[in-house]
C-alpha cells in the first residue's frame, strides 16, 4: 500500500547521470482522475512475471496508462516536452512518483524510442537509450496497457512479456550425456569429436573473430579426458567482441572463466545494443580495471582503479552485476569497481579481447548469466518509492535514522523473496537499538536486534533473534554483547537460508548469532532501529543480496560397473571418479580388501558449509544405507564422524543420524510415492546438520545442532 509519506510531502527527483541536480517535487494528491476512455489499448496486457512496453514516439504530448483497473487506477506515464513523469491512480487519486524535468523532442523526421520497463514492483522509463525514470511500487500487477495523444503520435508500439534471465553455455557442442555414456564403460575410448564443427556457435561475433576450440588441438580428442574439451577464443588482431542472450534482459549478473593467452585486455559485456554501444567491464594486463560505456562508438570510463596484473595461461573468474543501475565488477570474488550508471537499461551479454596479434589473444569458457535482485542503498539517490514504512517515522538524507522515540521500522523489495541476505553498516549508540528484519510477510518476520548496554531494559547489552508472529514473540537465540558494539558503526550481516537463520558482525562475518526455524518461507527484507536519549541510531547502507547457487560438495554415485573406471582418466570427467571404494581404516580396525568394501569414500577435502545429495535406492526392511560425514582416518573420534542411518519400512523412511556411536536425532517420514529415486539431501549450515527429502525447498526431515 502506498503511505502516507508517498502521498504527500517531498519527494526527491532521481535524475540519472545527465548532471541535473535533483530538486524537489510536490506530489498532487487529491488531482482529478485519469480519462481511461480515450486509450488506445494494445492487444497484450501487463502481467505480473515482468514485461517491456516500446514505442516510437513522433509527438509529444503522449500519456500511457499501464496495468489499468476497471475504474481507472493504475499507472500513468506522461510524455511532455518540458518533462516526463511516472504516476500511480489508486481509488480515484492520482499522485506523483518521480518526474525528470528537461526538453524533450520527438517529431515523424526524428522519432524517439521509449521503453516502459516493468520487473515486479521495479520500473524504468528509457528515453533514446538512457533510463530517465526509476521507482518502485507493486500496487498493480496486471491490466490493460495504452496510450494517447495526436494521431499518429504512436507507432510501433508492442508489450514483450519478459522472463527472469537465466543462460549457461560450456562451449561444449557434444551433450554431457553422450559424452558419459561413452567414458563409463572404458574411458580409455574416450569420444571422438572429428565432426565436430568448431565455428557453430550461439554467439553472434560482432568484432574480431571467434572460434570455439578444444583443450586439445588433437581432431580426436576424448572427450572423457575432460568434462568439456571446449572452450571459446578471439583470433583477430585488436579488439574482438562477442555478443549473446536477449535485448530485454535486465538486472542480471554475468560470470565466465577467461584465461589469457597473450591479450592485452579482457572483458565482459553487458547492456549490449550492438557494435556500437555496450557497457563494457575491462582488466588490462598492466592491472588496470575499467567500467566503460561506449555510446555510438564513442568511450566514457564511469569508474577505474588498479588492480594485480594477469598472468598469461592462468585462468581467473570474472564476474558484472547490474540491479537498479548499480553496476558491480568481480575478479574472483572479489569486488574491483562500482559505478551508477543510466545507460540503455537493458541488452545482450558479450565476451571481450583485445589482441595484440592474432595468436596473442583470450579464451572463455563456463559462461553463466542468472537475474541479480542486489539492492545496494546508500540513501545518496533516492528511488522513489523503495521503503515503506511499518511504523514509526524515519529520514533518508545521506542515512536512515528514526525520528521521535518510538520504534521505527521500514521494509523494501518484493513479498515473495526468499532465501537472502540482509546486511547493513549501522551506527549503535549505547542507550539505543538496531536492527535487521527478515522474511516480513503478514503473519510475521524474523528480527535480529542489538541493544546497547545503556538502554533502560533488561536486554541491555545483549543480542537477540526472535521470532514475531502475530502478537506472540519467540526468542530464536539471543548472546550477550555488553558494550562491544556501543557508539560504533558495526557491519551486520542477517542470512536466512532455507529455514538457516545467521547473524554475523564485522568484516570478517565472525559468526554471533545462528538458529533454525521454517515458521516463514518468505518475505521482504526490513531495518529497525529505536532512539536512545543521548543519540540516534542510523544506517549508512543497506545491501539486500541473493547468494549464488550453492556448489554441492559431492554427489553419492551408484557403484561402479568397472572397478578400474576410477584408476583411468574418467575419474575426473565423471562425478563417479572422486569415489574410492574402500572401508574406513583405524587401529581398530583391519584393512578390508576394495574388493569387499562396502563403503566409498569422497577422495575430496571439505570445509565451510556445503551439501551432500543421494539418490535413494529401492530399500527393503533388511537393508540399511549410511552416508558418513567426517574423516576417513579417523572412524571412532565421535567428536568428527557422523552417520545417517536409513532405513525403510514401506512407504515410510527411517532417518537417524549419530555422532560417533550414539544416536543424537531420528525422524520419520511417509511417503504416497516410491521411496526409490527420491533425492537426499544432508547439508552443513554453521553449527547445524540438515537432512532433507526432496530438494532444497523441501520442510527438513531432520535437524541438529552440533555445538
Amino acid at each position: 500500500m502506498l503511505t502516507g509519506w508517498r502521498r504527500c510531502g517531498l519527494l526527491m527527483l532521481w535524475m540519472v547521470g545527465w548532471g541535473v541536480f535533483a530538486r524537489p517535487i510536490v506530489s498532487c494528491a487529491g488531482a482529478a482522475p485519469a480519462d481511461k476512455s480515450t486509450f488506445t489499448d494494445l492487444d497484450d496486457e501487463a502481467e505480473t512475471g515482468g514485461y517491456d512496453v516500446s514505442a516510437q514516439l513522433t509527438a509529444l504530448p503522449v500519456e500511457w496508462g499501464v496495468a489499468r483497473q476497471e475504474n481507472g487506477d493504475g499507472y500513468y506515464v506522461d510524455f511532455t516536452p518540458d518533462a516526463i513523469s511516472l504516476s500511480v491512480q489508486e481509488s480515484g487519486k492520482k499522485v506523483l512518483l518521480v518526474r525528470r524535468a528537461g526538453h524533450f523532442m520527438a517529431s515523424k523526421t526524428e522519432p524517439q524510442i521509449i521503453i516502459l520497463q516493468r520487473r515486479a514492483n521495479r520500473w524504468n522509463v528509457i528515453w533514446q537509450n538512457r533510463v530517465v525514470l526509476r521507482a518502485e511500487d507493486d500496487q498493480f500487477m496486471e491490466g490493460p496497457v495504452g496510450w494517447k495523444g495526436s494521431a499518429g503520435a504512436v507507432q510501433e508500439a508492442r508489450l514483450q512479456p519478459t522472463e527472469a534471465p537465466f543462460f549457461d553455455d560450456d562451449f561444449m557442442r557434444v551433450s554431457e550425456e553422450a559424452a558419459y555414456e561413452q567414458a563409463k564403460p572404458n574411458p580409455r575410448n574416450g569420444m571422438v569429436i572429428r565432426k565436430v564443427k568448431v565455428d557453430e556457435t550461439i554467439w553472434s561475433t560482432v568484432a574480431g573473430k571467434w572460434k570455439t576450440t578444444g583443450i586439445s588441438e588433437n581432431e580426436q580428442a576424448q572427450v572423457a579426458q575432460s568434462a568439456n574439451p571446449f572452450a571459446f577464443q578471439s583470433s583477430a588482431k585488436e579488439e574482438n567482441l562477442a555478443l549473446a542472450g536477449r535485448p530485454f534482459w535486465s538486472d542480471y549478473s554475468l560470470s565466465a572463466a577467461v584465461k589469457p593467452q597473450g591479450a592485452a585486455g579482457l572483458g565482459l559485456v553487458m547492456y549490449a545494443q550492438d557494435a556500437q554501444n555496450y557497457l563494457l567491464f575491462v582488466w588490462k594486463n598492466d592491472g588496470e580495471v575499467q567500467l566503460r560505456s561506449v555510446v555510438g562508438g564513442k568511450t566514457l570510463v564511469l569508474a577505474g582503479s588498479r588492480y594485480d596484473a594477469y598472468e598469461s595461461g592462468q585462468w581467473y573468474r570474472l564476474e558484472c552485476r547490474m540491479h537498479s543501475g548499480l553496476w558491480r565488477a568481480y575478479i574472483d570474488g572479489q569486488q574491483v569497481l562500482r559505478a551508477d550508471t543510466g545507460w540503455f537499461g537493458q541488452g545482450r551479454i558479450g565476451v571481450y579481447s583485445q589482441n595484440p596479434t592474432p595468436d596473442k589473444n583470450a579464451v572463455f569458457d563456463d559462461v553463466h548469466v542468472r537475474a541479480a535482485q542486489d539492492v545496494l542503498d546508500q540513501f545518496n539517490t533516492p528511488v522513489a518509492g523503495r521503503w515503506h514504512v511499518v511504523t514509526g517515522k524515519w529520514q533518508w538524507n545521506k542515512n536512515a535514522s528514526p525520528l521521535g522515540n518510538a520504534v521505527a521500522m521500514a521494509v523494501m523489495g518484493e513479498r515473495h523473496w526468499s532465501n537472502y541476505s540482509v546486511d547493513a553498516s549501522a551506527y549503535l549508540p549505547d542507550d539505543g537499538v538496531v536492527g535487521l528484519i527478515s522474511h516480513r510477510s503478514p503473519s510475521g518476520y524474523y528480527l535480529f536486534r542489538a541493544i546497547g548496554s545503556h538502554v533502560k531494559s533488561a536486554d541491555a547489552g545483549t543480542a537477540i533473534l526472535q521470532l514475531i508472529q502475530g502478537k506472540t514473540t519467540k526468542t530464536l537465540a539471543r548472546v550477550k554483547i555488553k558494550t562491544q558494539f556501543d557508539n560504533k558503526s558495526t557491519f551486520w550481516s542477517f542470512t536466512s537460508d532455507h529455514g538457516y537463520l545467521r547473524v554475523t558482525d564485522g568484516l570478517d562475518r565472525a559468526v554471533l548469532l545462528e538458529a533454525f526455524d521454517e515458521t516463514f518461507s518468505g518475505g521482504q527484507p526490513g531495518i529497525y532501529a529505536h532512539r536512545g536519549q543521548h543519540a540516534t541510531p542510523r544506517f549508512d547502507g543497506v545491501l539486500v543480496h541473493f547468494p549464488q547457487e550453492r556448489q554441492v560438495w559431492a554427489k553419492i554415485p551408484e557403484l561402479y560397473e568397472d572397478p578400474l573406471q576410477a584408476k583411468t582418466m574418467g575419474e575426473w570427467s565423471t562425478p563417479e571418479g572422486s569415489w574410492i571404494p574402500t572401508s574406513p581404516i583405524s587401529p581398530k580396525t583391519q584393512k578390508v580388501s576394495q574388493k569387499d568394501a562396502k563403503t566409498l569414500w569422497n577422495k575430496g577435502l571439505f570445509w565451510g558449509d556445503g551439501d551432500v545429495t543421494f539418490t535413494l535406492p529401492a530399500l527393503t526392511e533388511k537393508q540399511q544405507v549410511e552416508v558418513l560425514l567426517g574423516d576417513a582416518s579417523k572412524p571412532d573420534d565421535a567428536k568428527s564422524t557422523f552417520t545417517l542411518q536409513l532405513t525403510a519400512e514401506g512407504q515410510t523412511l527411517h532417518a537417524q543420524l549419530l555422532q560417533g556411536g550414539a544416536a543424537v536425532a531420528s525422524a520419520d517420514k511417509t511417503f504416497t510415492d516410491k521411496l526409490e529415486g527420491q533425492t537426499l539431501t544432508v547439508s552443513r549450515r554453521g553449527a547445524f546438520i540438515i537432512v532433507r527429502i526432496g530438494g532444497a525447498d523441501a520442510p527438513a526431515l531432520l535437524v541438529y545442532k552440533t555445538a
